[in-house]
């Protein structure tokens, strides 16, 4: 049985599919996190504006506009560093909001989502 973080990866890897990129970066993690609208974590992020189809398109028009796609394969580094002490889907935000070079936190923080909202 899959627990939440796992879950939460096989979301994000169909996410990456769905945006033809061949990694798994945090970009992903955080619409997997926003397409499952049962997670505490998606309605926290959902009263401060983010919605899975709008931060798909701000993360579109980010990859193209700023040159953030990777050509790797696999896991991009930032994932690695987010899931290593990672239990749920706040766990993971917590995480990406401490990574500076991560696309995930440029996405958070357009949408100044406050640290201790998430961390309870």
């Amino acid at each position: 049985m899959f627990n939440e973080v796992d879950k939460i990866i096989v979301d994000a890897i169909e996410e990456a599919g769905l945006l033809h990129n061949s990694y798994l970066g945090s970009e992903h993690l955080l619409l997997a996190i926003l397409r499952n609208e049962k997670l505490p974590i998606t309605r926290l992020l959902n009263t401060y504006g983010m919605r899975y189809n709008k931060v798909r398109m701000d993360l579109i028009q980010l990859n193209y506009n700023y040159g953030f796609l990777s050509d790797n394969s696999g896991y991009s580094e930032c994932v690695k560093q987010i899931l290593h002490h990672c239990e749920n889907g706040s766990s993971i935000i917590m995480e990406m909001m401490n990574i500076e070079e991560c696309l995930g936190a440029c996405i958070l923080s357009q949408y100044a989502i406050p640290m201790e909202k998430v961390m309870n």
